[in-house]
């Protein structure tokens, strides 16, 4: 079911005060065709509510880590075109809290390879219903 879907957009959500952290996955059925309003920005970091076209995401899954991983989302040096081209990836860490684990999750990696990754840091992925960042603040789709 998930053999066609490619993670396209990685955002954390936050964390619950006992070193889990949360993140906000997207997919696509084709991530070729995924955009989004000022994903050509640099840095990434300085857009509010940067996120990809709704029309483009297939499934949304909600990741539960011990670990804090970093987001092209939250860059302050790249954008997520960048991401796009390979040169930063959606998610990723390096050994930050010392478990000697490094994560390194690419734009356009296969649904199977993320959880497989996800797995080896510790995390845990939950599908849950997508919903838009308009459609979660009440705004009309346009």
């Amino acid at each position: 079911m998930n053999d066609d879907l490619y993670i396209v957009f990685a955002e954390c959500i936050g964390n619950d005060g006992d070193d889990n952290f949360f993140y906000r996955l997207l997919f696509s059925d084709n991530p070729d065709v995924v955009w989004g309003d000022n994903f050509n920005v640099t840095p990434a970091a300085i857009v509010p509510d940067l996120e990809p076209d709704s029309s483009s995401i297939s499934k949304e899954y909600m990741l539960t880590s011990p670990m804090k991983l970093y987001t092209a989302v939250d860059c302050t040096c790249f954008s997520l075109q960048d991401c796009i081209d390979g040169i930063i990836a959606l998610l990723f860490n390096g050994d930050a809290i010392g478990t000697g684990k490094t994560a390194s999750i690419l734009f356009g990696m296969a649904y199977e390879d993320v959880e497989r990754s996800v797995r080896q840091f510790g995390g845990e992925m939950k599908e849950v219903e997508y919903k838009s960042k308009k459609e979660e603040d009440g705004e009309e789709e346009s």
